[in-house]
């Protein structure tokens, strides 16, 4: 029998966006092979304390899973500290992990794909991330699948020797990373990704997933991707921390998630230049065909994509 991943689903105040994240998660045929781990973060102020409680009611009737274990926070951790805790937690005792935050809705063989990635490349040191989310930026690639350096953390997974070298270190990161470093970060001057490193040194957000890419960055290692997307955000509406625009949520809730059982992956780990083209190209549209070089514009912004897609 299957030897499946936990699934850990992080959630907080969004009673209505949880029960969709469940739903969905319970139509999927490995369901009932699923251990299902819920974090429940506790309320940062008063005003938060009824979503809070909607949604501990919520979790105290879930079914369809292996096995479902709640985990009440009794003080706020916020969602940084609460999802490399957790994670670290989980993974230290099972070796694997799926991860999904509380806005994420997935196909119903978000988990087959999911599973079977992490079989199959559990052995192989270079890849050290299995996201369920792609971009809908039309790439081809010969496979449904692809690797490249970008960690995207829409429902993900990962292995507990990878996920060990974790840290979060502003400060090395900015001392260590020349101009050359920053250009291949931010997806050779298609984002500028490093602004986050600088803005969680400066105390303007507290983020980890940053710190995950940047972690996976500097071992050379691949994160592996479907061409097309397992999951998808319903977050992008204004209630979670991190908000977006009206396009956003329309964007991302319009995107249809693949159905697709059985995939034929990459014979050989190395990058994919289409997908590094497809998503040069989809951000441009999003600014409306402006772009910058970061390399001659000295590590600026790049432009106004909105934040929001990777402040976790």
């Amino acid at each position: 029998m299957l030897n499946a991943a936990p699934v850990v689903l992080f959630s907080y105040k969004r009673p209505d966006h949880t029960k969709r994240t469940l739903e969905c998660l319970r139509e999927n045929e490995l369901a009932r092979f699923s251990d299902l781990i819920v974090y429940s973060d506790a309320p940062k102020t008063p005003d938060d304390k009824p979503g809070v409680d909607g949604v501990r009611e919520l979790l105290a009737r879930i079914d369809g899973f292996k096995s479902v274990k709640i985990i009440e926070r009794h003080t706020n951790y916020g969602l940084a500290k609460s999802i490399t805790t957790g994670v670290s937690d989980v993974i230290d005792s099972h070796g694997k992990i799926i991860v999904v935050e509380d806005d994420v809705v997935s196909s119903k063989y978000f988990l087959n794909y999911m599973n079977k990635s992490l079989e199959i490349f559990k052995e192989n040191k270079e890849v050290w991330h299995v996201s369920g989310f792609n971009y809908p930026m039309g790439i081809q690639v010969g496979a449904d699948a692809f690797f490249w350096r970008l960690m995207i953390c829409w429902g993900w997974g990962t292995w507990a020797d990878r996920w060990k070298h974790f840290t979060r270190d502003p400060e090395r990161l900015i001392e260590k990373f020349d101009e050359q470093d920053i250009f291949r970060f931010n997806l050779n001057g298609s984002h500028d990704f490093w602004r986050q490193v600088l803005d969680n040194q400066s105390g303007k957000i507290d983020t980890w997933a940053i710190y995950w890419y940047a972690t996976i960055f500097e071992r050379n290692g691949f994160c592996l991707n479907p061409v097309n997307s397992y999951c998808s955000n319903i977050g992008a509406d204004g209630s979670g921390e991190h908000g977006a625009k009206k396009w956003a949520k329309k964007k991302f809730e319009a995107m249809k998630l693949s159905e697709q059982r059985d995939l034929h992956y990459p014979e050989i780990i190395k990058e994919s230049p289409e997908a590094l083209l497809a998503f040069e190209k989809y951000i441009k549209s999003l600014k409306g065909g402006r772009s910058r070089d970061l390399r001659k514009k000295n590590k600026k912004i790049l432009g106004r994509f909105k934040r929001f897609f990777f402040n976790n």
